[in-house]
């Protein structure tokens, strides 16, 4: 509960400030990737349909600089988790795809993931667990909307 020497609004921020620093800091699921690169690849799985996912459109997805991708998708390619093939259309894009092993790696990475939010539901209960995610919904969609102005 708020202590009376902190104002409200300096302890909402800090907050905030504490989950992104958590998640910022969260190991990779998976050994041998970095968080980065497992978020690509989900991001990829997420993305992809039929023919793949265009680098462009995985960038602005994950907000990244398209030099920085570029690194961690090379990254993923040498451990044969994505595939890279020329558009058949456009032969300037590049379109990715998982490989079975990256396919593998990202189901493995969300189990991992589920579990550990699993066990956040059974610390906080299923009530508590829904409330806590419509608060933080709503005030995403309100910084979103302060971020926009």
């Amino acid at each position: 509960m708020p202590d009376s020497k902190d104002s409200l609004p300096d302890l909402l921020a800090m907050a905030f400030v504490r989950l992104n620093r958590l998640q910022r800091q969260e190991k990779s699921p998976v050994d041998s990737l970095s968080s980065g690169e497992i978020k690509t690849l989900l991001r990829i799985r997420e993305m992809s349909v039929g023919k793949g996912v265009r680098t462009s459109d995985i960038s602005n997805s994950l907000q990244i600089a398209p030099p920085s991708l570029t690194h961690v998708l090379a990254t993923l390619e040498n451990k044969r988790l994505i595939s890279r093939a020329i558009d058949s259309v456009d032969r300037r894009v590049y379109r990715i795809r998982l490989t079975e092993t990256g396919e593998a790696v990202c189901q493995n990475a969300r189990m991992i993931f589920r579990k550990k939010y699993e066990v956040l539901i059974g610390q906080l209960g299923r009530y508590r667990s829904i409330q806590l995610l419509e608060l933080l919904e709503e005030s995403l969609d309100h910084l979103q909307q302060q971020a926009k102005s």
